[in-house]
């Protein structure tokens, strides 16, 4: 296998094609939840307070988030006032995913044993991420990113952290730096998502493995007190967020998302212990990741491949994770029984142990899975397979088995591949000419042409009197006039208070009102029939005074 050339031409196809696919992610429309959760991340913005897209729920939902995510809300503020563009969201997204891919394929390149392993590795992997519209999902610009690049990234530097030991002397300086650097990344990743706090244990295993024997075993004991000291003011910090004490009809939605709540607020044990086991299949994301007639709230447009076509792909994809991931387990276990007859333990088998119990928990958590969900889910899987493929050796007979096995899977990745760019590429091209809302697609903006939508939505505000004291008190906006107006002081967004996610809120005007809301600036499509008399129009966008 190492004197033939076709395993490294494979994976560099593969590889290429994955990054083609991700670029095919320029095109994609701005989805609600890009710029929803810019706007619960505003403390930099906002005098130092983060906010749910309305405050219905009680003061958690006006929360003065911990001290050391301050410096990352500054840089985030600073990128939205520099760039209020959803251009620039779509750029960041596709640059973040990226900049993971080439991070996954360094990290496969350092903890491969040989070259024919690391091509495969490299091939299997990128190959399985790159089915179906993982590689679409992977770009939107969510703090899931963040955490994903956290995630990879600790564990690189942790695999670093272990070859550069073996090289420096007693009492580096290096041997400090590297357990403190997984730390600040962990903590980058609670700072901007409750994900983050998920993936806690996995970092305290990459910061404790991160140097061998008692000469650094100082520096990662303190470095894991400190992280897990700010994990817990984390946790506590999100947990918090999404309690909704003050409005019971929105406490009872938020209830159905996650198994903790439903517990909490009452539901039934049975159900909810049945919920818990089929939620730990690792198919109820691979499922999500594969393309479908009716997508998630159109984030994709809709009807693009029929239900007996979406089937087939998804057998074909869940045929391969599945057999990827049961080669991975028999690995482990191998691997696990080695090093127990050694009597050590190393990251090629604590690192997939420590995330098959995080996607277990995750998976058990959950009782809604949105399709986003696959931006952490699968890529976690992907890591489990790379670790736990090389915890053990592979003979010859072996690699030249699963060079055959890796090599369909890949053809069939770029069959697929190919078959998405040919489905959605002219209607993503077409979208990409659109201005404000895609048509079709109602929770998603396009990336292209703010520029002369700016200066309606600002010349509709005035209409309004809104902002005319300069920058503009609590305006409600939606998608797409939150850029013209992102320097305002403490928005709500329209799913907060007008539709989806209101709670109790029965009368738009008087709620924004009492909250000392200048008025709404918004798409007039967005208003309901009852509220659109009250507004006044500039083109296509509408305007309401509270005042």
């Amino acid at each position: 296998m190492n004197d033939i050339r076709w395993p490294r031409l494979l994976e560099r196809l593969v590889f290429a094609s994955f990054l083609l696919s991700l670029l095919l992610g320029l095109l994609l429309p701005i989805y609600t939840d890009e710029v929803g959760w810019r706007m619960q991340l505003r403390a930099g913005i906002d005098g130092g307070i983060d906010r749910m897209i309305s405050d219905i729920c009680g003061p958690n939902t006006n929360a003065a988030p911990p001290l050391f995510m301050m410096p990352f809300r500054g840089v985030s503020a600073w990128l939205n006032l520099a760039f209020p563009d959803p251009l620039y969201v779509r750029i960041i997204g596709v640059g973040c995913a990226i900049i993971w891919a080439f991070l996954l394929r360094a990290l496969i390149g350092r903890i491969a044993a040989n070259d024919a392993q690391r091509n495969l590795l490299r091939t299997l992997i990128f190959a399985l991420l790159g089915m179906g519209v993982l590689p679409l999902m992977l770009v939107m610009s969510r703090p899931d990113q963040i955490v994903l690049l956290a995630m990879t990234g600790a564990v690189y530097l942790a695999v670093l952290a272990v070859l550069a030991a073996r090289r420096t002397a007693t009492g580096a300086i290096s041997n400090w730096l590297w357990p403190f650097a997984i730390a600040a990344l962990g903590v980058a990743a609670i700072s901007y998502h409750l994900k983050g706090v998920l993936i806690a244990p996995l970092i305290l295993v990459c910061i404790f493995l991160s140097g061998p024997g008692r000469r650094t075993l100082t520096a990662r004991v303190l470095a894991m007190l400190l992280f897990a000291g700010l994990a817990a003011q984390g946790a506590h910090y999100w947990v918090e967020r999404f309690r909704c004490p003050d409005d019971p009809v929105l406490a009872e939605r938020l209830a159905k998302q996650n198994i903790a709540s439903a517990l909490l607020t009452g539901g039934d044990w049975r159900k909810v212990t049945m919920t818990a086991l089929i939620g730990a299949n690792p198919n109820n994301y691979i499922m999500l990741a594969e393309a479908r007639k009716y997508p998630m709230s159109d984030w994709l447009p809709r009807g693009q491949i029929d239900n007996k076509a979406s089937i087939g792909r998804f057998i074909v994809m869940g045929l391969a994770w599945n057999v990827a991931t049961v080669i991975a387990m028999f690995c482990l276990i191998l691997g696990l029984r080695q090093r127990w007859r050694e009597r050590r333990i190393d990251l090629a088998t604590a690192v997939p142990v420590a995330l098959a119990g995080l996607a277990m928990i995750w998976g058990i958590s959950q009782r809604a899975r949105n399709d986003y969900e696959i931006m952490i889910a699968l890529p976690m899987l992907a890591l489990f397979c790379v670790f736990s493929m090389t915890a053990i050796q592979w003979t010859a007979r072996r690699t030249r088995q699963l060079g055959l096995g890796i090599a369909t899977v890949a053809l069939s990745s770029l069959v697929g591949q190919a078959d998405i760019a040919r489905r959605y590429y002219p209607l993503l091209r077409a979208a990409a000419d659109q201005t404000g809302y895609v048509f079709r697609q109602p929770y998603s903006v396009s990336a292209y042409g703010f520029g002369p939508v700016r200066q309606t939505i600002l010349e509709t505000a005035k209409l309004c009197g809104i902002g005319r004291n300069g920058r503009a008190q609590r305006p409600l906006v939606d998608d797409i006039t939150y850029f013209a107006m992102i320097d305002s002081w403490r928005p709500f967004h329209r799913f907060g208070v007008l539709t989806a996610w209101n709670g109790s809120i029965k009368d738009p005007i008087a709620y924004l009102h009492s909250r000392g809301s200048e008025g709404m600036v918004v798409d007039c499509r967005a208003l309901s029939l009852k509220l659109l008399p009250l507004a006044k129009r500039n083109g296509q966008y509408c305007c309401i005074s509270t005042r």
